[in-house]
This record gives C-alpha cells, structure tokens and sequence, in this order.
C-alpha cells in the first residue's frame, strides 16, 4: 500500500486577528472604567 499523501491548505484567516481584539478590548475596559467608575457623579464633594 501506498501511503497517502495529505494535501495541506494555506492558512486561510477568517475575520479578525486575536491580537486585533485584545487591543480593542484593552481599550474598552479602559474607556469604561475611566468614564463610568471614575466620573464625578459617582463621588462625593
């Protein structure tokens, strides 16, 4: 018998890179934080 050779596909990347979304995920803990648990509606004096 024969082996069979496997016939591999080139990396074919569908939708957004991981690092992409961790970029922009960083940025908007960042944001929600800064603006919605530090604003100044949320402290006294």
């Amino acid at each position: 018998m024969e082996a069979k050779t496997v016939k591999r596909e080139g990396k074919k990347s569908r939708g957004i890179s991981a690092f992409l979304v961790i970029i922009i995920a960083l940025i908007l803990a960042e944001s929600f934080f800064y603006f919605v648990f530090g604003a100044d509606s949320n402290f006294e004096g």
